[in-house]
């Protein structure tokens, strides 16, 4: 009777070519083998929807917090689904990692693996003092966008505004069509920066964070608007500018991070056909922050 496992070779990218075998249903194949470099962003690479992703994406994860200690994961994921995220990580309740789920209904990421791969970090980092847990950074644009408009509404605005002239005040009127949102959201968008003093009266102290959010909303509807093949190009060049704006706060340069991200996305050179992902718009605007990337490459094979 021939059985059929899955293979995945690893391979480090930019650093070192040796491929590591990682075998599906073996309980000795490991990653112990692969040498962790010092960097400060680690990326691992998959095909989406693979079930093996998530236990090396753990291993990995264990090995380089073992080496150097990683304070950040960088999604490939969206502000809200980190928010309720990290509110698990904190707590423990099960209710935050649901709702967190919720926003990825229908994705690659709405999978039992891919919970319980969250399961496995917070069963890892509860060991830990909660100041010294995980942090998850979203830096994608906001694909669940009416989860977000939703959240904007119940958790971030007033019940009420008292200047009726900004634009803020229609948020709550029927948006039934991701053209309702990109209409919307990007006179929205425009009166925000044309108005930020009467915005932050409004405001306050979540004025940065509903404005980041405005902007995805934004953002994600525009690059759906637009024909197929400028999706990429688009989506990455702002899931940079989604980087920037933590990196002021976070300084990726003075921290360690790891992202289990699609494959596209960790290369740190432009393709041939002109995209610049993630990493490469990382690598060519702020080579101060050290990147390493891990990629999965996939075969299955059957013996006997």
């Amino acid at each position: 009777m021939k059985i059929l496992k899955e293979i995945i070779i690893i391979s480090i990218l930019c650093w070192q070519s040796n491929p590591y075998l990682f075998g599906q249903t073996s309980k000795t194949n490991t990653l112990a083998q692969i040498p962790i470099p010092k960097s400060n962003i680690y990326w691992l690479s998959e095909s989406h929807g693979t079930a093996s992703n998530y236990d090396i994406a753990y291993e990995l994860y264990l090995k380089i917090d073992s080496a150097y200690g990683v304070d950040y994961i960088l999604l490939e994921s969206n502000f809200l689904q980190t928010h309720y995220l990290n509110n698990y990580i904190k707590s423990g309740n099960s209710r935050m990692l649901d709702l967190a789920f919720s926003t990825t209904v229908g994705t690659f990421g709405w999978t039992k693996e891919h919970k319980a791969y969250y399961e496995r970090i917070y069963e890892y980092e509860k060991n830990k003092p909660k100041e010294n847990r995980i942090h998850f950074v979203g830096i994608d644009i906001e694909h669940a966008y009416w989860h977000s408009h939703k959240f904007l509404i119940d958790s971030l605005l007033p019940s009420s505004f008292s200047d009726s002239n900004r634009l803020i005040s229609k948020i709550h009127q029927p948006l039934h069509s991701s053209t309702d949102f990109l209409n919307y959201y990007t006179l929205l968008y425009e009166d925000v920066i044309h108005n930020e003093e009467a915005y932050k009266s409004i405001l306050g102290s979540r004025f940065e964070l509903v404005k980041y959010l405005i902007k995805n909303i934004y953002n994600i509807t525009y690059c759906q608007s637009l024909p197929s093949s400028f999706w990429n190009k688009t989506r990455d060049s702002l899931i940079y500018e989604n980087f920037k704006w933590h990196n002021e706060s976070i300084k990726f340069s003075e921290k360690v991070s790891f992202g289990l991200w699609g494959t596209d996305h960790i290369f740190q050179s432009t393709t041939k056909k002109g995209t610049t992902f993630i990493a490469g718009h990382i690598a060519k605007k702020q080579p101060d922050i050290r990147q390493t990337g891990f990629r999965m490459l996939y075969t299955k094979c059957s013996f006997k």
